[in-house]
C-alpha cells in the first residue's frame, strides 16, 4: 500500500506545470579532471596514482584522449560488423551462382540449381522476377517427366520433393500469417493448400505449402565463403497443367517477386541480406543470380512504380524508346520487367512505331518466314550486319539503359548451312546419290528424341528452306520485339542480356550495369553435357513459344500440352516417316524454286 501511494505521489508531482515539476540531473565528470583523480585515489588508496595522472592539455594528455576515441571506435566497429556482415553479404544457391540456359528445350527460360530438405535434394528450377512462389514437383499427381532420358542437356535426372523424407519439413497451416487460400481450409490446422495461376493459356501448378530448409552458400569481402541454411515456403506442387507438363520448368520455378513468400522476401526479413537481389544473363547462355547484391556505384537505376498504392511487381516507367542516333516522339510506356518471359513485348501503338522506324533504318531485304512469329525479317550481308541499328531505352533523369541482344540470328553453326546448300546443291544437279549422303550427314546433327520431342523438326524444316533461299556469306536475322494488347510492355530476357540487373527491393529502384557475368566460385558442380557435336544447344523457338498474353505473372510463353509418352521404336519409326514427307516436300519446292 505504501508503494503504491509513493507511486501516486510521484506521477503527481510529475503532472504539475514547468515551475513545480520534479527534475533530475547528474553531474558530469570528465575522466582525467582533477576530481576523476581525487576520487581515483580515495577509492584505491594508491597515492601514487597522483604522479601518472596526465596533465591537462599535454601532449600525454590529448595522446591518451585520441588511444581512447580509437578503442570506442573499433568497439562499435565490431559490434556494427557483428549485426550488419549478414546483411552485407551476398547469397547464392549451394550448388553455385550459375543460372543455366536449355534454349528451345526448356522454352528458352534461365535456370538454377539449388538444394532443398534435410538430406538435401536438388532441383532446377526456373528464375521468375514476374511470380512469388517457389514450387517443385511433390508427391506428383500430374507432373511433368523427370527422367534425364527425356532431355538431351541433362546427365542426371530431375527430382520430385517428398516432404515426409526431409526432418527439417514442416506443413503450413491455414493459420499461418502466408497462407492466402484460409477460404478454401476446412480447418485452420489444415496444411494450406495454394494456386499458382500463370499468364500464358491454362498454366498453372497447385498443392500445399510447406516450411523447409534452402541451402546457400555466401560470399562476402570480409568472410570467407560458408554454407547458410534459411527457412523459406515450398509449394509442394502435385499437379501442373499447360507449359509445364510440356518442357517448360518441369523441375519447378523460383519466384522472385515482391511478395511475402518469394526468397528474396524471406532471406532479406529473415536478416541475412540486405533487400535486393541481382540476375546477369550473358550472351554464352550462361549467368549468375545473387541474393543480397545491390551493384556497383556505377550503375544506373530508375525507380520502381506502384501498382495503386502497392508496390506489388517490378514496373518501371520508360520515357522514351531509342533506335540508332535518334528518340521517337511520344514513345513513353510502363513495362514489367520479367526475367520468366524470355522476349521483349510492347504496347500495340509504341511497337508499331519502333518496327517502321526499326525498317526504315535497316539497309537489307526484308523476307517473310513462315511458321514465324516475328515479322520483320531480314537477309543481310556480313557488311550489312554491321550496320543493324541499336536500340535504348531512356529512363527518368535520363537514365540510358543499351540493350544488347535485340535480334536473333540464325543458323547460328555455319556447318548445318553449308551441308543444307551441298544437300540443294545436290538435288538441282539431279545427284540423288549424293543428296541421300548429304542427308544422312545432315541427319546425324540432331539426335532422334531431340528432334521429335523438342519440336526440333519444324526449325529443321525452316532451315532446310534457308538454305534454298539464302546465298552463301549472308545471315537472316529477325527483330525479337513482339507486341501484346495490354496496356504495359514487358521487358524479358532478351533485353536484359549483357547486364547485371539488380532489383533493389530496399530502395524500390531496379538498376543496370553491363557485366560478363561472372561467377564467385567454379563450375565443378554444374550438372550439364554438351550438345551433340555440330548441333546448335537452342534450336529457334516455336511459334507458339513466341507468344504471350498479359496475367497476374510472366510465365514461359507457350499454349498448353501434355507431355507426350512414347517408346523409343515407336519414336524412331515415326521420325523415318516424318523426315521422308518433308524431304519430298522439301526437294520439290526447291526444284520448282530453281526452275524459276
Amino acid at each position: 500500500m505504501v508503494n503504491r501511494v509513493a507511486i501516486f505521489m510521484l506521477l503527481g508531482c510529475l503532472l504539475l506545470d514547468g515551475s513545480d515539476a520534479v527534475s533530475f540531473s547528474s553531474k558530469l565528470v570528465h575522466r582525467f579532471s582533477d576530481e576523476a583523480k581525487e576520487r581515483w585515489i580515495s577509492k584505491s588508496g594508491n597515492v601514487s596514482v597522483a604522479d601518472s595522472w596526465p596533465k591537462k592539455n599535454s601532449v600525454e594528455y590529448l595522446e591518451l584522449l585520441l588511444s581512447n576515441d580509437w578503442k570506442r571506435q573499433n568497439t562499435r566497429v565490431k559490434l556494427q560488423s557483428n549485426n550488419n556482415s549478414s546483411r552485407n553479404q551476398l547469397l547464392f544457391p549451394s550448388e553455385g551462382s550459375q543460372t543455366h540456359f536449355f534454349g528451345n528445350q526448356f522454352y528458352w527460360l534461365h535456370y538454377t540449381w539449388i538444394d532443398i530438405g534435410t538430406p538435401n535434394v536438388s532441383f532446377l528450377v526456373a528464375l521468375d522476377a514476374g511470380s512469388n512462389l517457389l514450387w517443385v514437383p511433390c508427391q506428383c499427381i500430374q507432373c511433368a517427366p523427370l527422367s534425364a532420358s527425356y532431355y538431351t542437356s541433362l546427365d542426371r535426372n530431375l527430382s520430385e520433393y517428398d516432404p515426409s523424407s526431409s526432418s527439417s519439413s514442416k506443413n503450413v497451416s491455414c493459420s499461418h500469417h502466408l497462407c492466402k487460400s484460409r477460404s478454401s481450409c476446412k480447418s485452420l490446422k489444415d496444411p494450406c493448400p495454394y494456386i499458382a495461376d500463370y499468364s500464358t493459356e491454362d498454366t498453372s501448378s497447385s498443392g500445399y505449402l510447406v516450411d523447409d530448409i534452402l541451402h546457400l552458400a555466401s560470399f562476402s569481402k570480409h568472410a570467407p565463403q560458408s554454407s547458410v541454411q534459411s527457412s523459406v515456403i515450398i509449394g509442394c506442387g502435385r499437379k501442373q497443367t499447360g507449359s509445364y507438363l510440356d518442357g517448360a520448368a518441369p523441375d519447378g520455378v523460383m519466384g522472385l517477386g515482391l511478395g511475402d513468400v518469394s526468397v528474396p522476401s524471406l532471406l532479406a526479413k529473415a536478416g541475412l541480406i540486405q533487400n535486393s537481389f541481382s540476375i546477369c544473363f550473358d550472351e554464352n547462355d550462361s549467368g549468375s543470380v545473387f541474393f543480397g547484391d545491390q551493384g556497383p556505384a556505377t550503375q544506373q537505376s530508375t525507380s520502381f512504380l506502384p501498382i495503386g498504392e502497392k508496390y506489388d511487381a517490378y514496373f518501371v516507367g520508360v520515357e522514351s524508346y531509342c533506335i540508332g542516333n535518334s528518340c521517337l516522339t511520344q514513345s513513353g510506356f510502363q513495362a514489367l520487367v520479367d526475367s520468366g518471359a524470355s522476349f521483349t513485348f510492347l504496347p500495340t501503338e509504341i511497337y508499331a512505331e519502333v518496327v517502321v522506324k526499326f525498317d526504315k533504318l535497316v539497309s537489307s531485304k526484308r523476307i517473310s518466314l513462315q511458321g514465324n512469329s516475328w515479322k520483320y525479317c531480314y537477309n543481310a550481308s556480313s557488311e550489312e550486319m554491321l550496320k543493324v541499328p541499336d536500340m535504348r531505352l531512356i529512363f527518368s533523369k535520363n537514365q540510358s539503359f543499351v540493350v544488347r541482344n535485340h535480334i536473333f540470328s540464325f543458323p547460328e553453326n555455319e556447318h548445318e548451312l553449308s551441308e543444307l546448300q551441298n544437300f540443294f546443291s545436290c538435288v538441282r544437279d539431279m545427284d540423288l546419290l549424293k543428296s541421300v549422303e548429304t542427308l544422312l550427314k545432315i541427319s546425324t546433327l540432331y539426335s532422334w528424341m531431340h528432334l521429335l520431342y523438342s519440336e526440333m523438326s519444324s526449325n529443321f524444316i525452316l532451315l532446310l528452306v534457308l538454305s534454298c533461299l539464302v546465298p552463301s556469306g549472308f545471315t537472316v536475322f529477325c527483330l525479337t520485339v513482339m507486341s501484346t494488347d495490354g496496356d504495359y510492355g514487358i521487358i524479358g530476357q532478351n533485353f536484359m542480356m549483357g547486364h547485371r540487373m539488380v532489383f533493389d527491393r530496399e530502395n524500390l529502384k531496379l538498376a543496370w550495369s553491363h557485366s560478363k557475368c561472372e561467377e564467385v566460385i567454379d563450375k565443378s558442380h554444374v550438372h550439364l553435357v554438351p550438345p551433340p557435336a555440330g548441333q546448335s544447344p537452342n534450336p529457334l523457338p516455336t511459334t507458339e513459344q513466341q507468344s504471350t498474353s498479359n496475367g497476374q505473372a510472366a510465365a514461359p510463353p507457350s499454349t498448353a500440352k501434355t507431355a507426350p509418352s512414347k517408346s523409343i521404336a515407336a519414336s524412331a519409326q515415326q521420325l523415318d516417316s516424318v523426315l521422308r514427307v518433308a524431304c519430298s516436300l522439301l526437294v520439290l519446292m526447291c526444284l520448282l524454286l530453281s526452275s524459276d
